[in-house]
């Protein structure tokens, strides 16, 4: 089975520099935001950075992704110690 292409329809503005778009690719259609990157900026966690091609004849854009960003990090080796002296580490069974 071939891949279906990533594809974007830009719709309406529903805030300052914030669009609503249909996003069509591989998992099927949903609803996403997009928004214009000021050089500089930070990207928020599970966000893309993407680039968009010309319209088709039915509005229609192909998405290519630049660079995609992950979650956020929020078990850091500080945080794990402290939650360890605070819950306690593994159990350790099997002990008589």
């Amino acid at each position: 089975m071939k891949p279906k292409k990533d594809k974007l329809m830009v719709g309406h503005e529903i805030a300052d520099g914030v669009r609503i778009a249909v996003r069509s690719d591989d998992d099927g259609e949903r609803l996403v935001t997009i928004s214009d990157h000021k050089s500089g900026d930070p990207l928020p966690p599970s966000s893309e950075y993407i680039s968009l091609s010309s319209e088709d004849s039915e509005g229609w854009q192909d998405v290519n992704v630049l660079y995609k960003t992950g979650p956020s990090q929020v078990a850091t080796p500080a945080y794990r110690e402290g939650y360890d002296r605070i819950f306690g580490g593994k159990q350790k069974t099997g002990l008589a």
